[in-house]
C-alpha cells in the first residue's frame, strides 16, 4: 500500500464517497473552496464529520510538500454508508478536481485483484460488482496485519492508482 492518502485517492475513506462528482453545491450550501487553505479546511470538516459517523480513527488532514491533502498514517479502505450520507454536503464544497476518485471500472483487473486477495489468505474476498465496487458487507471490517500484508501483495493488480478498495 502507499503511505498517506492523497486528496485524489481518499477513497480509502472514500469508498464512502465513491458516488460523488464535481458540480455546483446545492442551494444554501457553502460556496466551493477556492484556495489550498480553503480545500484543507473542507477536508478538516469532512474528517470531523466522518469521525462522528463511523470512522473514529480518521486523523486530521494536512497539506504535504506537494500541496496535496493527506491523512497521515490512515490506510483504512472502507467506511460505513453513514459517512457518505452524513458528510456528502461537506465534500460538495470541494472543487471538482479535488473530489475523491470514483471506483475504477476495469472489472477484469478488479477480478484479478480479488483472486489475488483470495490466494493471500482471504478466501471469502468477493468479486467486484459491475460498477467497480466490492460488496461492502463481504469485505473485512478490521484492518489486521494479515489484511495489510495481503493488500501489499496484491497492490500491483489493483487498478485504482491510489491502491484503494471501494465498497458499496
Amino acid at each position: 500500500m502507499r503511505g498517506a492518502l492523497t486528496v485524489t485517492a481518499v477513497a480509502a475513506v472514500a469508498g464512502l464517497v465513491s458516488g460523488c462528482s464535481g458540480g455546483s453545491a446545492p442551494a444554501g450550501a457553502q460556496p466551493t473552496a477556492s484556495s489550498p487553505a480553503d480545500v484543507l479546511a473542507v477536508w478538516r470538516d469532512f474528517a470531523a464529520c466522518a469521525r462522528t459517523h463511523g470512522v473514529p480513527n480518521l486523523p486530521d488532514p494536512r497539506m504535504d510538500g506537494d500541496g496535496k491533502v493527506v491523512f497521515p498514517g490512515f490506510e483504512d479502505r472502507s467506511a460505513p454508508d453513514s459517512v457518505r450520507q452524513g458528510c456528502q454536503q461537506i465534500l460538495d464544497r470541494l472543487p471538482a478536481d479535488d473530489h475523491p476518485s470514483a471506483a475504477p471500472t476495469d472489472i477484469p483487473a478488479l477480478l484479478r485483484y480479488a483472486a489475488c486477495m483470495r490466494s493471500h489468505g482471504f478466501p471469502d474476498w468477493p468479486d467486484p460488482k459491475a460498477n467497480g465496487t466490492f460488496p461492502a458487507a463481504q469485505l473485512p471490517n478490521q484492518k489486521t496485519p494479515a489484511l495489510i500484508s495481503a493488500m501489499h501483495a496484491c497492490d500491483a493488480l489493483n487498478p485504482d492508482p491510489g491502491g484503494h478498495v471501494f465498497g458499496s
